[in-house]
């Protein structure tokens, strides 16, 4: 339905987290994936978070995945490096998202298609520094930036990141409200 409502709205693509918090069977995890996409006509993304939802897809389970038709890509949410590089070298045609921002820079060699993640609002120039400098091989200057995001990472940690981000929006004219609390 949610991806229905997705399409009505205008939408040009799709992702969704695996189910979690009940353990389900890679089949029927393939066969979630496989009702989603079949059910509109926007392709979609694979939503790898294992950290968030407990699941860990394999290299193997990755690629089955990609091939349902109308699977183009993965948002990746993971903060394993390897795994990343294993996942772009056995699927290269897909699309590649990252969103652990604070390690972009360790991910950039994998050839990513772009980064999705709540601190890019906050510092979006930094970011693009630091890709412009890896681009052009500047990889000094790309961990001065890097060590920035680092530090600004720590500190949102530190204090509790969805307060902060929220606020720091807020500071910069988009009210997003106050954080719930968990």
């Amino acid at each position: 339905e949610m991806a229905q409502g997705a399409e009505q709205y205008g939408c040009h693509a799709i992702s969704a987290i695996p189910p979690f918090y009940f353990f389900y069977n890679f089949q029927e995890v393939k066969s979630y994936y496989s009702d989603i996409v079949g059910s509109v006509n926007l392709p979609m993304l694979i939503y790898n978070a294992p950290d968030y939802e407990g699941v860990h897809f394999t290299i193997e389970q990755f690629c089955e995945l990609a091939d349902i038709p109308g699977i183009v890509g993965i948002k990746n949410s993971a903060p394993d490096a390897y795994m990343a590089a294993q996942i772009r070298a056995a699927r290269p045609d897909l699309i590649f998202l990252h969103s652990y921002e604070h390690i972009f820079l360790a991910i950039l060699p994998f050839r990513v298609h772009g980064l999705i993640g709540c601190h890019l609002n906050l510092i979006p120039e930094i970011y693009q520094r630091m890709l412009g400098h890896f681009r052009a091989g500047r990889l000094d200057e790309a961990w001065s930036e890097e060590t920035r995001i680092l530090e600004l990472h720590r500190i949102l940690m530190d204090i509790g990141e969805i307060q902060c981000v929220k606020a720091i929006l807020g500071m910069i004219g988009l009210d997003c409200g106050v954080a719930r609390k968990p």
